[in-house]
């Protein structure tokens, strides 16, 4: 029950450390929903920042409050356990837009491959400086923070809402951000009337999330250098799909953007009722395979 704040990824990290699964919970959501995700996970204990004890919270479930349990004097080193790769690392649920909200379980493979292909395909290195601006209980947030640790890059977080947008936009420009991930709603929120320079030290701009529309590609091209790469990602809570780096010249057909090429590893397919693959065009259910799920 973590804040954007340096506790979530010690919290993180500390989790996998042990071989503890983790449950990420956003502390912006409704009393409701964290309770029912703390009953539907049979969570024993909550790592929290402060005393934030949500309302409601069943007194079974033990309150650690980070910020009080750290202590100066020097304490013997732990002993570490083994701990395999595909053993359930962190379980994040979905919003719930198509039913009652589901929990995904992802090992550290799945999380790691979701983190290798960001790399590698960003060149990202110590000299970036990471600004993601999505919430920490998101398969996104993860990903991102995930990211700067294990490349020595350096990682800002901070709470959205809580600033606001001209605190962001000062925060990109005073700290050298290089790489960010947003959704549109928020890129067209941050751009509508932003300094000129705020965003020019951006190199990769990642979006994602939700549709994105022509209108937002060209928000954003107004407020980048031309430099800066501008990356469509199109994934889930349950795995990765497809990413691509929009070329300034790729023409403009129908409303949105296309969400880029299947990425290595994982094979889709749009079916009918039927189970039958649908033609060109039409809608339908998809179906996703990979050993990452």
């Amino acid at each position: 029950f973590q804040a954007n704040s340096v506790w979530y990824p010690v919290a993180m990290l500390a989790s996998m450390a042990v071989g503890r699964p983790s449950v990420p919970l956003n502390t912006r959501d409704p009393g409701s929903r964290t309770n029912e995700i703390v009953a539907a996970a049979r969570l024993s204990a909550i790592l929290g920042d402060g005393n934030v004890r949500p309302d409601g919270l069943s007194q079974e479930v033990h309150w650690i409050d980070v910020t009080t349990s750290v202590t100066p004097q020097a304490q013997p080193t732990p002993q570490s356990c083994s701990v395999s790769v595909d053993a359930p690392a962190m379980v994040l649920y979905t919003s719930g837009s198509t039913g009652r909200p589901k929990g995904i379980v992802n090992s550290q493979r799945s999380l790691l491959w979701r983190v290798q292909q960001y790399v590698d395909a960003c060149h990202i290195n110590s000299d970036d400086v990471f600004l993601p601006l999505t919430g920490p209980a998101t398969i996104a947030g993860c990903r991102e923070v995930l990211a700067a640790l294990l490349t020595g890059a350096t990682l800002h977080l901070l709470e959205v809402e809580a600033v606001g947008l001209r605190a962001v936009r000062g925060r990109v420009k005073s700290e050298g951000v290089t790489i960010t991930y947003l959704v549109p709603a928020l890129l067209r929120a941050l751009l509508a009337d932003e300094p000129a320079d705020a965003f020019r030290s951006l190199r990769v701009a990642r979006i994602g999330g939700e549709k994105v529309s022509w209108t937002d590609i060209a928000l954003l091209r107004k407020a980048v250098s031309k430099a800066c790469l501008i990356q469509i990602g199109y994934s889930s809570t349950e795995t990765t799909g497809a990413q691509w780096f929009l070329p300034r010249d790729w023409p403009e057909q129908g409303a949105s953007v296309p969400v880029g090429w299947l990425l290595p590893g994982i094979t889709f397919a749009i079916v009918d009722e039927e189970g039958r693959p649908v033609q060109p065009g039409k809608s339908g259910e998809l179906l996703i395979r990979s050993r990452y799920v």
